[in-house]
């Protein structure tokens, strides 16, 4: 019986990683496009002309994902990506005008936010079903999980090189 609820959790929070990584890039994508226009007027306020650089986080490995055999692994990795994602994302406004700073910070502090709801609402799904952090994974949801891991990483890190090359095309202006 415990087998098959957390059968069910898992499947609940691959949706759940699915639903976070989509809407972040959903979000993202139109927040990039409001700020678009904001950052355009800010960034030309500026003389200063700089380059933006790639932070240089890494992002889980194949290695990584692969190993996920607990519930606690699984637990562990999705904070770490989603660490890894701000960590990259406030890369990125360190080394932006000030005044840019200042208008992406708002949608930061929502982005964590949201992050972190979703994080604690996993939580809540593998303790609702008994599953403690040395719960095995059972195999049938282990290759899902990997599979949902590795394609919300590729997406993450993907949407962040995407809105560095916005962000550099936007101070060349």
């Amino acid at each position: 019986m415990k087998k098959v609820m957390l059968s069910g959790l898992t499947l609940l929070s691959v949706l759940t990683l699915v639903a976070c990584s989509t809407g972040n890039k959903e979000t993202k994508t139109s927040e990039s496009k409001e700020k678009t226009t904001q950052t355009t007027v800010e960034v030309t306020e500026t003389t200063e002309v700089q380059e933006i650089k790639a932070s240089g986080v890494t992002y889980l490995t194949d290695a990584e994902i692969e190993g996920i055999q607990t519930a606690g692994d699984y637990k562990r990795l999705f904070k770490s990506l989603m660490d890894t994602y701000v960590k990259d994302f406030d890369s990125l406004i360190a080394q932006l005008p000030k005044v840019a700073q200042n208008t992406i910070a708002p949608q930061r502090d929502q982005m964590v936010t949201t992050i972190e709801q979703q994080y604690k609402a996993l939580e809540d799904q593998f303790a609702a079903v008994g599953a403690t952090d040395d719960t095995p994974i059972p195999a049938e949801s282990r290759d899902t999980l990997i599979s949902t891991l590795k394609s919300s990483r590729d997406m993450l890190k993907s949407t962040m090189e995407s809105i560095y090359k916005q962000a550099q095309d936007l101070l060349n202006q």
